[in-house]
Parts: C-alpha cells; structure tokens; sequence
C-alpha cells in the first residue's frame, strides 16, 4: 500500500510542476510573444483543444473523455504494478506518464484546453512543435515504461528470465495439447 501512495504522490507532484508552470505562462505571457531561453529554448503560449499537435481539435469533448478514460486505466496499472517489489524501471516510466497525462487531463476539465509553452528551435520547422513538460513526462515515461514492461525483452516481468521463457513454453504445451 505504500508502494502505490509513493507512486500516485510522484505523480501529483510532477503533475503539479507542470501546472505551476501552466499557471505562470497564462498569466505572465502574452498571446504572440515569444520569450529566448538560450540559443534554442522559446517559451511562448499556446492553447491546444485536441490531443498530440492539436489532433481532434474540432472534437475537444471526445479527447477530454479518451484522456480522462486512459488516465483511469494508467491508475489501475500503477495499482497493480506498484503493489509488485522490484520493477523500478517500469514504476519510474508509470509515474513519469500518469504525471504528465493527469496534468493534461486537468487541463482539458477544468479549461477546455491543454497550455502548451516550450519550443525547441533547432533544425527546419521543429520550433513550430510546441509543447508542455507533461508532454515531456508522457514521452519519456512511455519509452521507460515500454523497456521495462512485463512483455518487453528488456522488462523483469514473468517471460523475461529463464524460468520465465520455461513457464511461457510451458503454458503453450498445455494449450497445444487441449486444442487437439
């Protein structure tokens, strides 16, 4: 139980970061202007009603509905994961997408749109891409979470050792011989 109250409470504080972050932007940046960090940072506004690169954006209710639907399916699986010992890696990448999809999602609820404000200027057309530190968690948290998963090569789940691979060739001897 305090595996899963670890987990859910990383994730609310990046989700907090990002919105902290949100907040300051809405407030402190002006529609248009783009504010250098750098060579190659710009923070600017930008209100995203649909999904990845305004995907959806003429139908903002079904992504509101799908991003609050795969935030709840993310809570079971931290649920089940974080209960497990071990398996760091794939409750790093869990922690690191449910973070980034509740701050998007809370976004979506409470203002109809998600804040987006980082770009990267670097080679043609990328500093067109704008996008929120949630988005960063969700991509990094999804390359985590799919190298350590229970059904990756990488993963320490139930196929990912010997004794695995032996359980796994096992269980399709067992169905092989029922189905005939």
């Amino acid at each position: 139980m305090a595996g899963i109250i670890k987990g859910a409470g990383a994730a609310g504080l990046l989700a907090a970061a990002d919105q902290i972050i949100k907040n300051y932007v809405e407030k402190h940046v002006e529609d248009q202007e783009e504010k250098k960090i750098g060579r190659r940072i710009i923070v600017r506004k930008a209100h995203n009603k649909g999904a990845c690169m305004n995907l959806f954006d003429s139908r903002p209710y079904v992504v509101r509905i799908l991003s609050l639907f795969l935030c709840l399916v993310l809570a079971f699986r931290q649920v089940f994961t974080f209960e497990k010992k071990g398996q760091l890696c794939e409750k790093a990448g869990l922690t690191l997408l449910a973070g980034g999809a509740w701050s998007n999602t809370l976004d979506r609820w409470a203002r109809g749109y998600v804040v987006d404000y980082i770009a990267v200027n670097g080679k043609k057309g990328s500093g067109n891409i704008t996008f929120n530190l949630g988005d960063v968690f969700i991509f990094f948290g999804s390359i985590l979470f799919s190298l350590c998963s229970d059904t990756c090569i990488f993963g320490t789940g139930r196929y990912n050792n010997k004794a695995g691979l032996k359980r796994q060739n096992t269980e399709i001897k067992r169905k092989q011989e029922t189905d005939k």
